[in-house]
């Protein structure tokens, strides 16, 4: 286990692999509802123009889930980009991959499970490595940035897409009952709900460079590879 700090065990995300089937369907289903949001879709796809999707030859999109975002990424980038998905949930990597073959979209597309904080991948072997909707639910955020630094290839991205749920709130007339349910929902849908507003701090550590950052409702923020910083051991 990797101690961030402020992790919340109750996150559903982040607990996915010791979870039943019937529960991990019904997040699948949620995964899959969401990206049937015009509105989630725009901002979750609107980066793509801008870290080098079309240039890039290899794609690794770490915590892929039912792979949403590697269907679309298939689908924005030329034929014989080489894309992967990883998630740590068998059932979400298996979902993936039969969504992705029934869309005809699996032809450069290959899922596998694994450990978002020990990716089994060579030293720079992507040209961009996107951490989706990830960030907020992992064990250790930083070394999770250190490995996508590290498979990535100098000079590459890593494109971080996630909320700011520490910001989570709504309009209830009881300011104190609403106050209870907005901590207990962020304690059970993300395990570090602060995570983007430490993200400066957590690149500088990784030694990945900030290149833009956008505030939304998610955030995307665009880092490449600082490559005249060695390597972290």
């Amino acid at each position: 286990m990797h101690d961030s700090g402020s992790r919340d065990d109750r996150d559903v995300f982040r607990l996915a692999p010791s979870m039943d089937d019937s529960v991990l369907q019904t997040i699948a289903d949620r995964l899959e509802f969401r990206g049937t949001d015009d509105g989630y879709v725009r901002l979750s796809q609107a980066d793509f123009a801008d870290v080098s999707v079309q240039s890039a030859r290899r794609i690794l999109a770490v915590g892929c889930g039912t792979g949403i975002e590697v269907r679309a990424l298939s689908r924005a980038t030329q034929t014989g980009v080489a894309i992967v998905g990883v998630d740590h949930s068998s059932l979400l990597v298996d979902t993936a991959r039969r969504l992705t073959a029934e869309e005809g979209l699996d032809d450069n597309v290959t899922y596998q499970t694994g450990d978002a904080h020990q990716l089994q991948f060579p030293d720079g072997d992507f040209d961009l490595v996107t951490l989706h909707t990830l960030i907020s639910h992992v064990d250790d955020p930083l070394r999770v940035l250190q490995e996508a630094r590290r498979v990535v290839s100098p000079g590459g991205t890593v494109a971080v897409f996630d909320g700011d749920y520490a910001s989570l709130t709504f309009g209830y007339p009881d300011p104190t009952l609403a106050k209870t349910i907005e901590e207990e929902l962020r304690r059970v849908m993300v395990a570090n709900p602060r995570v983007m507003r430490d993200m400066p701090r957590l690149l500088h550590q990784a030694r990945l460079e900030l290149v833009e950052a956008n505030g939304a409702l998610y955030c995307q923020r665009h880092v490449k590879t600082d490559p005249r910083a060695s390597p972290e051991s």
